[in-house]
């Protein structure tokens, strides 16, 4: 017979207290390992989250602008040698003043008054206008005495637009003085006092104040259209946080231009302005705004202002992360490349624009070159 002993429990073994801590040790740093890599992901990941979302918002602000810069002097029919403004005080009027449809200005020139808050953030603003394509409407008669345009189709215009009409000879700018019936087709450019801010005459080959005035009727197969008025320019944000990118645009009604903070986190913008200087259709050089009064061109027609000499624009921007503690330290930014020195040394000595970023908020400076097709063709 064969008997089976019995284990008793002094007879089992286990875990010594030396194994139990290795397993321990082992366990805790299996747990810190995923760990370290779950917040290195999450840190990766952040890092990723930010630096796309910098370049897509600076993207989007420069091609924003890029649009309306190679917009720029658009009249639908190649170049205008003759155009004139009957609206009134056009001239000391920034969206209004169309001797030249591209204009720029920073510290150096001061800024329109109504550019609420550029003067704070001491950056660059600039103001493009030119007619706008999809609102054009043909000329089917033009009683000039009269002050009526008969348009071929029913218009959107509205009392008080700011209006642009062309027949490729010449391009004046006026103000909508009637207020149409359902389904008009006429518009009117009579001088009244209201809409503000006016017309100063009723004819329209001539501008305001030129003498002598010329009468004008604009032949039948012309356009009328409405005139784009754009400045952009950086001011301190609504938030409160930064600076950011405003758009300032006549949506319509005129002396009621409407300001519209188009991207948040932009610090600062800098533009530079191809200048030609001999009418080949070329930039010469590339200016700031504030050195543009000191320009003479060899061109031989007379230019109304320097400003008709631009035919491209370099523009840059600074755009900052809302989030913070990004970085490990606060970096410093440069834009407005001097011409000397080395430029991967971000110093005051190669850069006229030198930005340390706070909260260690991450950071990039975005550029493009545009050139004016409008003025190069």
């Amino acid at each position: 017979m064969k008997v089976h002993r019995l284990h008793t429990p002094e007879q089992q073994s286990g875990l010594t207290l030396v194994e139990l801590l290795v397993a321990m040790a082992v366990g805790l740093i299996l747990v810190l390992a995923v760990v370290s890599l779950y917040l290195g992901n999450k840190t990766s990941f952040r890092h990723q989250e930010i630096n796309s979302r910098l370049q897509e918002d600076g993207r989007f602000a420069l091609e924003t602008i890029a649009y309306d810069l190679r917009n720029a002097d658009y009249t639908g029919c190649g170049s205008i040698s003759v155009q004139s403004n009957v609206v009134t005080d056009y001239a000391t009027t920034w969206w209004l003043d169309t001797r030249s449809m591209i204009r720029g200005y920073n510290s150096a020139t001061g800024y329109p008054i109504d550019l609420t808050g550029a003067s704070a953030a001491a950056s660059d603003a600039l103001v493009v206008m030119y007619r706008d394509g999809e609102s054009e409407n043909t000329i089917d008669s033009h009683d000039a005495a009269g002050t009526v345009f008969t348009l071929e189709r029913v218009h959107p215009y509205a009392k008080g637009e700011i209006l642009y009409a062309t027949d490729c000879r010449r391009a004046t700018v006026f103000q909508m003085t009637n207020e149409p019936a359902s389904g008009s087709k006429i518009v009117e450019h009579a001088v009244t006092a209201n809409p503000a801010p006016g017309n100063c005459q009723i004819e329209l080959g001539s501008s305001c104040g030129q003498v002598p005035v010329f009468p004008y009727t604009f032949s039948e197969g012309g356009f009328v259209a409405r005139l784009v008025s754009k400045a952009f320019y950086i001011a301190p944000a609504t938030s409160g946080m930064g600076n950011a990118l405003y758009v300032h645009s006549v949506t319509g009604l005129p002396g009621v231009p409407a300001a519209f903070e188009l991207m948040p986190n932009v610090q600062a913008m800098r533009i530079h302005y191809g200048v030609d200087l001999d009418c080949d259709g070329t930039a010469d050089r590339f200016v700031l705004a504030g050195d543009m009064s000191g320009l003479t061109s060899d061109c031989s027609i007379a230019l109304p202002s320097q400003w008709n000499m631009v035919v491209s624009a370099k523009i840059e921007l600074l755009m900052l992360s809302q989030e913070i503690n990004v970085t490990t330290d606060n970096q410093k930014f440069c834009m407005d490349y001097k011409g000397t020195g080395n430029p991967a040394d971000c110093n005051s000595t190669n850069y006229n624009y030198v930005f340390t970023a706070s909260n260690r908020a991450a950071g990039k400076v975005f550029s493009t070159t545009v050139t004016l097709r409008n003025r190069v063709t």
